[in-house]
């Protein structure tokens, strides 16, 4: 198991990874699990909301995939399956780094 800072994993993939159940997840909760700061976490998210590809409740701090709706430009890409999530980037916190992003 690799975390985000240590593998060569990026911030967004790290970020869908976690998403990819289709619930909500808190920002402080994903800035935990990926080892990632505050501000890298709420700009990547911003940057996915911003072009619909997840929903981002910001009074609630929280975030979810937002799939694509029928006849969309994202659906004719096959947004989500044009290149996977590599499932075998196990994403684990290691705190005793002491990098910063």
């Amino acid at each position: 198991m690799t975390n985000a800072k240590e593998s060569s994993i990026m911030p967004t993939e790290a970020i869908l990874q976690l998403l990819e159940n289709g619930k909500w997840h808190y920002l402080k909760d994903i800035t935990e699990k990926t080892c990632l700061n505050r501000y890298k976490v709420e700009n990547v998210t911003k940057f996915l909301a911003k072009y619909s590809f997840v929903k981002l409740d910001e009074a609630e701090q929280k975030i979810k995939l937002d799939p694509p709706q029928a006849g969309s430009s994202r659906e004719s890409d096959n947004w989500k399956t044009k290149r996977p999530l590599n499932s075998s980037h196990n994403i684990r916190c290691d705190f005793t780094t002491n990098w910063l992003l």
